[in-house]
């Protein structure tokens, strides 16, 4: 087996390198009505700690960027800032980097890995097709 990437072996505070990822959808009753009941889809928004693979959980209403950006923001109120981000290529991911003006990585570019670290924060995309690379699985 290979060596765990740098970040994921690094000492430092909760959540300071973090695997994100969706999952769902499921069912839920959001209200009744007099012809019975109105379901509704949610997913749900999985930040891991890549250290300490401590978890965190946000609901959202849909796949998209926004409803991912709330989340995100969410998750950095009460869990703080973070260093680096990883996380398949997911189209909500892809444009939520675009809203929030977060540089992302899409090739090992030196001046644009230059560039993010002196920014602080860095967002990783595994390779397209490269499920063995997933932020929840060994790597």
């Amino acid at each position: 087996m290979a060596d765990l990437p740098c970040d994921r072996v690094e000492p430092g505070p909760p959540f300071t390198n973090v695997g994100a990822d969706c999952f769902g959808p499921w069912q839920v009753v959001s209200r009744r009505t007099r012809g019975g009941q109105a379901n509704s889809k949610r997913w749900g928004v999985l930040f891991t700690c890549l250290t300490s693979r401590a978890v965190h959980i946000e609901a959202v209403e849909e796949l998209s960027s926004s409803s991912f950006i709330n989340a995100l923001r969410r998750s950095l109120s009460i869990r703080g800032t973070v260093k680096i981000f990883r996380s398949d290529r997911g189209t909500n991911f892809i444009g939520a980097t675009d809203d929030l003006k977060i540089h992302a990585i899409n090739c090992e570019d030196r001046e644009v890995s230059n560039f993010l670290n002196n920014s602080g924060c860095t967002w990783i995309f595994n390779p397209p097709h490269a499920s063995h690379m997933g932020v929840h699985g060994s790597e």
